[in-house]
């Protein structure tokens, strides 16, 4: 795609990819540490620890890639130059492409640092499905992009490509590890109460699980109440008043049972 825009386009463009890497290390580095203390305390069972661990990450990629971006807008075009070779006729054409793509990116640049986060936060957790379905979906964003934006704003569509492509596997990342932090702490509660449960105290299970979640605890109560409603319809009796649950089987009359 991009071949076909010509030697100065091309020049630029390849100038600003070389110093991508630059750009993107203190969010690799942010990833690497990340991913180590996500995995950490996993095996600690800390959760609370992950979800800390994780905004201050944010934070700290936030601020850095801010500081990043401020350098790149006002020094940019300065440190292109030196991946420009000073005997190209057209340098100055050159330039006025690349920073224009470093412009672009210097302005989002906050999107990549965070992907790196919530990238390296799933793998320390051990979920590589996301990150790698992240990647498909950061392709095909890139190559969805680059074919069709140019289309209606002109060759500046193709520097939005990486902004997209980022953004895209963002998305997917974050969502995912929100949700599977909820989900990692509401199997730590129900972990803790449902042997309560089966002994017949549902106040953990209750106040820990269904009622923060709503919706289940409609239902719980919809099945207590039909299955209430079926006891008394089939006089299933008891000796006496006592516990519910599974110890409440010993003072059930056996002839009235189910």
């Amino acid at each position: 795609v991009v071949n076909g825009y010509g030697f100065v386009f091309i020049a630029g463009f390849t100038a600003t990819n070389k110093l991508y890497g630059l750009l993107e290390f203190a969010a690799v580095s942010y990833g690497y540490a990340v991913a180590t203390y996500c995995g950490q305390n996993l095996g600690a069972g800390k959760l609370e620890r992950i979800k800390e661990g994780v905004t201050t990450a944010v934070k700290l990629s936030i601020i850095t890639s801010l500081g990043v971006s401020v350098l790149m807008i006002g020094g940019g075009r300065n440190i292109l130059s030196l991946f420009v070779s000073s005997s190209a006729s057209q340098k100055a054409e050159v330039l006025d492409v690349a920073y224009m793509y470093l412009l672009i990116m210097a302005l989002f640049l906050v999107v990549l640092f965070l992907l790196h986060i919530y990238r390296s936060s799933l793998q320390g957790m051990g979920d590589t499905f996301v990150p790698m379905l992240s990647g498909v979906v950061e392709l095909a964003m890139r190559i969805g992009i680059a074919l069709l934006l140019p289309l209606l704003i002109g060759e500046i569509g193709i520097f939005f490509a990486e902004i997209a492509a980022w953004a895209g596997a963002e998305l997917i990342l974050m969502y995912s590890y929100y949700r599977k932090v909820k989900n990692m702490r509401l199997q730590k509660v129900i972990t803790g109460a449902l042997p309560a449960g089966f002994l017949g105290v549902g106040e953990p299970l209750i106040y820990g699980v269904t009622l923060p979640m709503f919706k289940p605890f409609i239902t719980a109560g919809l099945g207590a109440g039909f299955g209430g409603a079926y006891v008394m319809l089939t006089h299933v009796l008891a000796n006496s008043w006592g516990p519910s649950g599974l110890v409440a089987i010993p003072i059930m009359k056996p002839e009235s049972m189910l």
